[in-house]
């Protein structure tokens, strides 16, 4: 399972559950970090990721073309980077077995 972190978390959360998360990126090592969305959509797609996100406009984002990536937005308000890490690793089972049903986005709170 690959994850795609969008440019609004922070670059250092790539890393850190590399462990569970292998051949994950972020934006900005894609050269995306100034994409506008429709760009990372389709870099998310093109790219077999999983979105990361906090932008609740990628869950309803029929507005792009083609079939859509799979979402996972957090939803947690102000956290650390901790924070966030420490609940990709907790729900790790989650995720995996989101990232094999039919649901297109699921919701960290």
């Amino acid at each position: 399972m690959r994850l795609l972190f969008d440019q609004n978390l922070s670059y250092r959360l790539v890393a850190r559950p590399a462990d569970l998360f292998p051949d994950s990126t972020g934006l900005y090592q894609l050269g995306l970090a100034e994409a506008d969305d429709a760009d990372v959509w389709a870099a998310a797609r093109a790219g077999g990721y999983i979105l990361v996100s906090r932008d609740a406009d990628f869950g309803a984002a029929r507005r792009f073309p083609g079939p859509p990536p799979k979402v996972i937005r957090i939803a947690f308000g102000t956290c650390s980077v901790d924070e966030v890490e420490q609940a990709l690793r907790s729900l790790a089972d989650t995720l995996v077995a989101f990232g094999s049903d039919q649901d297109r986005e699921l919701t960290l709170s």
